[in-house]
């Protein structure tokens, strides 16, 4: 929208009050959003048939959706409504999440004036060391690797679901996580430690920052109605840690219900901890999800060696139904998202690559489409990666749109056929600032919600 255009209307909704919880339709012919084109690979009507709508908000108050044709000469086709909404609805992040994590904070501080205690404190074993060659008055600041201190990383599994309002966890949750996976303490990860101490020679301060060599962890997973399944892969920095002896695979926590102060509560039962589907050794869970459809299968992606793998595994009986190698895993790969829809599935990696699956009438997944955003345009180089993906199959065209990172309302549009990309288009919405701004710290209050609808005819 031309910010001439967007000012106007903000100035017209204030000067005559209007914050009403219905809706209140303004005349359209003044809310037209611009579109503009830009086809970066391909030929244009590689796409025609293609139509694709971009929903946007302001503070939940202004909402627009712009439908644009692709191809066409047509003007994209604008509504716009004011309404007070009470609730935020759309995006594309899941509100159901299951995260496996260090419970080592990557920076600490904590102070006091009569002395503190070191008891419970994080990195309480790498303080007391310190602690004993600092002098009375005096800081002293070491670098040290965590190696030296500790065998296994301290872990906590926490969960957040929808499903789950209200849950009890065991105060000795976090021991017997860490017990269960015993994920070995790097010998890289080194960080820097200062302790002060009063002239009384008690400690008043301490400082704890990561330097280099952590360990982190990418959990994928999903809450039924009586667990938790989820699957974790480790990482340093961005290479991924494929050859730590951990057991592999899916594991699952299990619950129960019980009424609480009359609300229904998930008792967590960790002492039940377990891996349901073991796998490999040098083999690394990338993401985990329950199939949509009728929630009866897990669909698992997973690196085994330099392959990228689907594995079908039966809810119930965790009895595995399909394996099916989707791609080669190339060194510097990094999963991004796995998306279902309709009995169909697009696998996405970080560099732009893409897999199109459709499961036949036997229930298998079969590979229809692969190829790659990056391949002409080096949209990473540039930092226009896509995420949240949508897609469109009309059986030989696999339309697949996104939102790249530096932009909240503007759109790449690709158009794959079974020799790969054919086409790919940039789609610039008027609502979007120049992404270098945001750099500077200023925010477009106009974004996204949810992501770009498509639509092939």
């Amino acid at each position: 929208m031309k910010k001439s255009l967007f000012i106007m209307i903000i100035g017209m909704i204030f000067s005559i009050g209007v914050w009403i919880g219905g809706t209140v339709w303004i005349d359209q012919g003044k809310e037209q959003v611009e579109v503009t084109e830009s086809v970066l690979y391909g030929e244009v009507e590689k796409a025609k048939g293609i139509s694709l709508r971009i929903d946007t908000q302001w503070e939940e108050k202004l909402f627009w959706s712009t439908s644009y044709s692709v191809g066409t000469l047509d003007q994209p086709k604008t509504t716009f409504q004011v309404q007070n909404r009470n609730k935020k609805k759309g995006g594309f992040w899941k509100t159901e999440e299951i995260v496996l994590e260090m419970d080592m904070p990557a920076w600490f501080v904590t102070e006091g004036r009569e002395g503190i205690s070191l008891e419970g404190l994080p990195y309480a074993e790498i303080f007391r060391d310190v602690a004993g060659r600092t002098e009375a008055g005096e800081e002293r600041t070491e670098e040290v690797y965590l190696a030296d201190y500790y065998r296994i990383y301290p872990l906590r599994l926490e969960v957040q679901s929808e499903k789950i309002s209200c849950m009890i966890i065991p105060e000795d949750a976090g021991e017997r996580v860490t017990q269960f996976f015993q994920i070995p303490v790097l010998p890289e990860h080194r960080g820097k430690v200062s302790v002060r101490k009063n002239e009384k020679g008690e400690v008043i301060r301490v400082q704890y920052e990561n330097l280099e060599g952590e360990l982190w962890i990418r959990t994928s997973g999903v809450v039924s109605d009586t667990g938790c399944y989820f699957s974790f892969v480790c990482y340093q920095g961005e290479r991924m840690l494929d050859t730590l002896k951990i057991e592999s695979g899916m594991y699952v926590l299990p619950f129960y219900w019980e009424m609480e102060e009359g609300q229904e509560t998930a008792v967590m039962e960790y002492e039940k901890l377990t891996c349901m589907y073991p796998l490999e050794a040098q083999t690394a869970v990338l993401g985990l999800q329950e199939e949509e459809k009728d929630g009866e299968r897990f669909l698992i992606i997973v690196k085994e060696k330099e392959k990228l793998v689907l594995f079908v595994i039966e809810k119930e009986t965790g009895v595995l139904l399909q394996r099916m190698e989707v791609a080669e895993w190339e060194e510097g790969d990094m999963f991004q998202s796995l998306e279902q829809q309709e009995n169909q599935l697009l696998i996405t990696m970080e560099d732009g690559a893409i897999c199109f699956l459709v499961k036949d009438q036997m229930g298998y997944y079969q590979k229809k489409v692969e190829g790659n955003f990056d391949r002409i345009e080096k949209l990473w180089e540039r930092n226009m990666l896509v995420l949240g993906h949508s897609f469109q199959w009309d059986g030989k065209r696999l339309a697949v749109a996104g939102f790249p990172y530096n932009h909240q309302n503007s759109v790449y549009l690709a158009v794959f056929e079974e020799e790969g990309m054919v086409f790919l288009g940039f789609y610039q919405h008027s609502g979007d600032l120049d992404w270098k701004l945001g750099l500077e710290g200023i925010r477009n209050p106009i974004r996204s919600v949810g992501k770009p609808v498509l639509e092939i005819r």
